[in-house]
């Protein structure tokens, strides 16, 4: 197990209560390989909405394939 000298914890698991289902999804692979990971003096706003399914990418829609990841942070009062 990793570990560091701090306390990280993903922005989406904290927004959404979960990870996303997937960040990449190929013909051949999906799975959850991005993360923004949080210190405890940030308070996560928002997180980029991901769809809960899609074509393998990239595609049309994802020119990549990894969906973009995006989260709004704030600083805890006090911190």
């Amino acid at each position: 197990a990793l570990e560091a000298p701090f306390h990280v914890r993903s922005a989406y698991a904290v927004a959404m209560g979960k990870e996303p289902s997937f960040t990449s999804k190929t013909s051949s692979f999906t799975a959850t390989m991005d993360y923004i990971f949080v210190g405890d003096v940030f308070e996560v706003a928002d997180v980029l909405p991901l769809p809960e399914e899609c074509a393998p990418c990239p595609n049309e829609d994802h020119p990549s394939d990894h969906l973009p990841i995006g989260a709004s942070l704030r600083m805890k009062p006090n911190s």
